[in-house]
């Protein structure tokens, strides 16, 4: 189904509301890292062997921040991370078990990547 027309403003304003909080959503549960010039030459060191400078740039980053886990679907950018990768299932049910340990501590055993 399309929905033409105009949106009255009574209606407009919801949801970008919503649009705002679901980014303040992500912003709360995210690690947001910085990208500077010690990352982008750590995604340098990766393009020998994944040679795909925004995947390696994210890597840089997560690598140089000493994340637990890069979370992606992306099993290529997986196989060759110098970092524990796991989909969104894997990282749930890392969260879980965490949860269920009543820990806030970092994950102590890493959860088998799509290469293992």
């Amino acid at each position: 189904m399309r929905v033409t027309g105009w949106l009255r403003m009574t209606s407009m304003m919801p949801a970008r509301e919503t649009a705002w909080d679901c980014v303040r959503m992500v912003l709360e549960s995210s690690f947001i890292v910085p990208t500077e010039h010690p990352e982008v030459l750590q995604a340098f060191t990766l393009k020998s062997v994944h040679d795909n400078l925004e995947d390696d740039l994210l890597l840089g980053s997560a690598y140089r921040a000493d994340v637990d886990y890069v979370v992606t679907y992306d099993a290529q950018l997986a196989c060759r991370s110098p970092v524990p990768c796991v989909d969104v299932a894997g990282a749930w049910e890392l969260l879980l078990a965490r949860r269920a340990a009543g820990s806030r501590e970092r994950p102590t055993g890493t959860k088998p990547g799509p290469c293992s």
